[in-house]
């Protein structure tokens, strides 16, 4: 069966590009802006930046006068299997824990937060935040004019860029914190974690799965991490550091 055309290509890479320019325009933008206001709290940088994307999302379905079922609201349908895929979105971040505390590399922003910051932040606001901005606006854009068949597929064009954007928004963490291999293990993940992600959202016509399962991706960290202290005791006869 034909999953995908030159027409979905075009479109998905024009939506890749405009969403990670996006994103880090706005990112940027923030960066350089909210020092000069005395705003510089790792934690309250991250709500702004999350609500602004949220905010941008919006704002760009809102000037398509799409309707809003097709960015995602909507109930959506569960296609047998597809739990599945949700059970299979949860091992990389599983497995990315585990890589990192046996590496000793860091997440630079989980690192400074609390647990209830980390719960609020990075659990829920980031999950909610991150699949408006790129399974919604961006993956539902990327829809627009193709056939149910043709964007359910796991390699259909708008699953495999929306991917590609989730991953590469992750891309300045090797450069700010976790290292090249820190950072590249933690942008593997989300690649993994973004395809599942985003055939969830391509399968049910919905953003609340692949919210769910963004949510569920990133508390599946836990149990890594504690398998990793295991492993990490068993290998090595000692605790990791796992300070910031």
């Amino acid at each position: 069966m034909k999953t995908v055309n030159g027409k979905g290509w075009g479109r998905s890479v024009a939506g890749f590009a405009g969403a990670v320019g996006a994103f880090f325009v706005i990112a940027l933008g923030l960066g350089a802006v909210l020092p000069r206001v005395g705003i510089e709290d790792p934690a309250r940088v991250q709500v702004i930046l999350k609500v602004v994307m949220i905010a941008a999302a919006a704002a760009f379905w809102g000037v398509l006068r799409r309707p809003w079922k097709e960015m995602g609201w909507g109930r959506g349908v569960w296609p047998r299997g597809t739990w599945k895929v949700v059970l299979l979105g949860c091992l990389p971040m599983m497995a990315a824990s585990v890589v990192m505390v046996m590496t000793g590399f860091r997440h630079p922003l989980a690192s400074k937060l609390s647990v209830v910051e980390l719960v609020f932040e990075v659990w829920v606001l980031s999950s909610v935040a991150e699949e408006i901005f790129v399974r919604g606006a961006m993956q539902g854009w990327c829809e627009l004019g193709m056939g149910e068949h043709e964007k359910r597929g796991v390699f259909a064009a708008p699953v495999v860029m929306s991917a590609a954007a989730f991953g590469s928004m992750h891309m300045p963490l090797m450069w700010k914190g976790a290292g090249v291999v820190g950072g590249g293990v933690i942008v593997a993940a989300t690649l993994l974690v973004g395809w599942a992600c985003a055939v969830v959202r391509a399968r049910t016509g919905s953003l609340w799965g692949a919210i769910g399962l963004h949510i569920a991706a990133n508390v599946a960290a836990v149990p890594g991490g504690i398998l990793g202290v295991v492993l990490y005791r068993v290998v090595f006869g000692t605790m990791p550091e796992l300070g910031s």
